[in-house]
């Protein structure tokens, strides 16, 4: 589709035709508009989240790219037709030859054809797990973690929550390579 910048999604937008949108700020309360075929952001939304819900139920691409530089590099494609793919844990973003409609698009003419952007998934972290006080710091948690922490942070002292801990991103990979979870792994991966 199309690649579209917004600086956030708006669900009562209807877009054009098939649109991939690179949103600068989601929430993860927000409705996916019409026409979309694909949403990227910088924003780490729960997997449990409206949107992340939405566009499940609804077939849209939803991806995460947390690098700075290829973030940069994708807003780039702004305006020219895109194909986006998860391929080997890596989400793809290459200039399609041609749009949906099958003419030719500036970007083939102008020798862009071909061009790919890959968003990798954060490395595995080292540690089993990761106290509260550090997850700001640590890439491999996710988006609600990070949220909780934000809210605690903003919350006046009176207000009380659970303490928290997270397992993050690798670690039951790794639990599952321990020899002592040989039986649990072969189970796993049937």
């Amino acid at each position: 589709g199309k690649l579209v910048v917004v600086p956030e999604m708006r669900g009562e937008d209807v877009l054009d035709g098939s649109t991939v949108l690179l949103t600068e700020k989601l929430s993860g309360e927000e409705d996916p508009p019409e026409g979309v075929v694909a949403v990227l952001t910088p924003d780490a939304v729960d997997v449990l989240s409206h949107v992340a819900v939405r566009a499940r139920t609804m077939g849209i691409f939803l991806a995460t790219c947390f690098d700075a530089d290829v973030w940069e590099s994708v807003r780039q494609l702004k305006g020219q037709y895109v194909s986006v793919s998860a391929k080997a844990g890596a989400v793809m973003v290459e200039v399609a030859a041609e749009a949906a409609g099958g003419a030719d698009t500036a970007a083939t003419s102008a020798g862009l054809a071909g061009k790919k952007v890959t968003v990798p998934r954060p490395a595995p972290s080292e540690e089993l797990w990761v106290q509260e006080d550090a997850i700001s710091a640590c890439k491999a948690a996710g988006a609600k973690s990070h949220n909780l922490v934000a809210l605690r942070n903003a919350l006046p002292d009176w207000i009380h929550i659970p303490q928290s801990a997270v397992v993050p991103y690798g670690v039951l990979d790794r639990v599952l390579r321990s020899p002592e979870n040989a039986t649990a792994a072969r189970r796993y991966q049937e």
